[in-house]
């Protein structure tokens, strides 16, 4: 993965920021791999998925994967994998430096685009809650929340279910 200037980073504003989210094309993995499992294992340390089960989400043609580039480096991803008209989003990251910056809306905004045209009409995901993560995820969404499931606890932390209406 190219390395960020971080300097650059900070001078630039959210409006300033030029990403863009695209879906994965299954094959290309040895492009893309070093970073994703870079941001994998920086925001989830030992808990982070394998670079194992990380290639074999992406190289799953059933699933549907989303990449989020600040110009030519990898900065986000989303694995989601499909049954019928349903979609489970199996993992969301965002590069730890790039956080906080509202590009996780770029990401679901192609995500969900690339969903609906796939006929799916629901997502369901569970979300982190001592990061504050679940509380956003529901505060995004807003009335499309159809479900809101009971805290577990998980490898990753107490997590929260949601169901989603697309």
């Amino acid at each position: 993965m190219e390395k960020m200037n971080l300097n650059d980073l900070k001078s630039e504003t959210m409006e300033s920021l030029s990403v863009k989210a695209e879906v994965y094309s299954p094959g290309s993995w040895k492009k893309i791999q070093g970073a994703i499992i870079e941001i994998e294992t920086m925001e989830f340390k030992d808990k982070a998925f394998s670079a194992q089960e990380l290639q074999e989400d992406f190289e799953n043609r059933q699933n549907v994967n989303i990449v989020l580039r600040h110009g030519v480096m990898v900065i986000g991803f989303t694995s989601t994998s499909i049954n019928g008209n349903n979609a489970h989003i199996n993992n969301v990251v965002i590069h730890p430096d790039y956080q906080g910056r509202g590009l996780i809306g770029t990401l679901m905004s192609e995500l969900e685009n690339t969903l609906k045209s796939r006929a799916v009409v629901e997502i369901t995901m569970d979300a982190a809650v001592e990061n504050g993560y679940a509380d956003k995820v529901k505060k995004f969404y807003g009335d499309r929340v159809l479900e809101i499931g009971t805290d577990k606890k998980s490898p990753w932390g107490l997590q929260r279910f949601f169901r989603i209406s697309l």
